[in-house]
């Protein structure tokens, strides 16, 4: 195996030919990776997805997690690689990670695409584009309702995605000054004996948020037992217990790394029903300060805690935030529109119940400009979703039309919870309701909601 030098790649060790895919022409081949790609991909991940100027070695142990088949439902052929066969080199790759979320209780498979990357000299070929294409294929034959990406800023809307829901908000904590009793609570690594709480815990607190990703007990074990020391995303899984052991909820935080920001994450934190938020949340930041100076000698100025936009800590404990982190956002694409909306149809009768529209007969048609649904309820049931065309004569000043228009994705963002419509009206000028009745029948239908959306990676 040759390693990296600088911005080197990395000869690949096989292009067996029912791992190929495609001919891009120019001796380049779009194949499955195989088990035997395992070095040459992380060392080609690890340098093509570092933003640290070197290697990242995060990144190359999170490649050789998913490349051994340790995580459930995912295998060495779920990553794409291009290779150059002139030099038997990877010169790009990404790969797509199935999994289920949930929408206001109601299950729905996604497809995740993730560690997509492309050596320099091989850039705006149309790569990305060619494996897009592909892994989007599979999500398809498997069935998936939506696919997904936490990506870099506009990239991904060229290949039919909108940044459609919530990602990566929270609060930044701060440093505590002031004596905090702990001497009742303590801290331990999680073991195959608390997944049953776990779940519990978790499932339970996802019910706040309109999207969220589903998480059995052989995912909470893959989290403690299957990442690697140093792989990227790998986080230190702790319970919070009382004294005479009686669990009292979860605390997750990523594993200490000093960065420009001298900050450490806490990316999960609850608390079984009827423990206090206000008592708790102190001991917590305490617990982190403490364990962060330790190891970092009074490095980290704060800890975020990367719980979105929403949680319950914020506001029982808000001293103890006093600043907003602004949420980035999810990637997202609805191959078919019509499926999904059918698919979530009993979350649409539950919200015409519970509002002054209860028992509504009529229909709504949202255009996207080149296609569109109409929606149809009857006596508040949903009757049927169609796929339906706008006709070409539709215009700003005609709402006869439509009654609603959101172009190409910009109606993502209201299905998903992430803006309401007057967000989007004030952001896009062309997003129009045509009339009060339909305002009211969307705004019913869409409400802005938060998620909180802890994928699987």
């Amino acid at each position: 195996m040759v390693a990296f030098r600088g911005k080197g790649i990395v000869p690949s060790s096989s292009a067996e030919p029912d791992n190929i895919l495609m001919d891009l022409g120019d001796g380049l081949v779009l194949r499955h990776a195989a088990s035997t790609d395992v070095e040459a991909l992380a060392d080609f991940q690890a340098v093509f997805n570092s933003v640290l100027g070197s290697p990242d070695e995060s990144i190359r142990a999170w490649t050789h997690d998913l490349m051994s088949g340790g995580l459930r439902d995912f295998e060495a052929r779920d990553f794409t690689v291009v290779e150059d066969t002139k030099t038997g080199t990877i010169v790009s790759s990404l790969n797509l990670i199935s999994q289920t979320w949930s929408y206001a209780g109601i299950n729905f498979p996604v497809g995740r695409i993730e560690l997509v990357a492309t050596h320099p000299d091989y850039r705006r070929n149309g790569l990305v584009r060619s494996q897009m294409n592909v892994v989007q294929g599979w999500s398809a034959e498997r069935r998936e309702l939506v696919l997904g990406i936490t990506g870099i800023p506009w990239f991904y809307r060229q290949f039919g995605y909108e940044m459609a829901l919530e990602c990566f908000g929270g609060r930044l904590g701060a440093i505590i000054d002031t004596p905090v009793r702990c001497e009742e609570y303590k801290f331990r690594p999680a073991t195959r004996e608390d997944l049953p709480m776990l779940v519990e815990m978790y499932d339970r607190a996802m019910q706040r948020y309109l999207v969220s990703c589903v998480r059995d007990e052989a995912m909470w074990e893959y989290e403690i037992y299957g990442r690697s020391q140093q792989a990227a995303h790998r986080s230190e899984i702790l319970v919070i217990e009382r004294l005479d052991d009686s669990s009292v909820g979860y605390l997750i935080h990523e594993g200490v790394v000093l960065t420009d920001a001298k900050a450490v994450n806490v990316t999960g934190y609850e608390l079984a029903e009827g423990v206090s938020w206000s008592e708790v949340t102190p001991v917590v930041m305490r617990y982190m300060q403490g364990t962060v100076n330790g190891i970092c000698s009074g490095m980290i100025e704060r800890t975020n805690f990367s719980l979105g936009t929403h949680h319950p800590a914020y506001d029982l404990a808000k001293d103890f935030f006093p600043n907003s982190a602004r949420p980035y956002a999810w990637y997202l694409r609805v191959p078919d529109m019509v499926n999904f909306l059918k698919h979530i149809g009993s979350v649409l009768e539950h919200r015409i119940a519970g509002s002054c529209l209860s028992g509504y007969t009529g229909d709504i048609k949202i255009s996207f400009v080149t296609d569109g649904v109409r929606i149809f309820f009857r006596s508040g049931r949903l009757v049927e979703v169609i796929q339906w065309f706008p006709t070409q004569d539709d215009s700003r000043l005609a709402p006869k039309v439509r009654d609603a228009l959101y172009p190409g994705n910009t109606f993502l963002p209201l299905l998903f919870g992430f803006k309401s419509i007057d967000d989007l009206e004030s952001a896009f000028p062309d997003c129009l309701v045509s009339s009060a009745e339909a305002r009211q029948l969307l705004s019913i239908l869409f409400p802005k909601k938060a998620s909180w959306v802890w994928g699987v990676e």
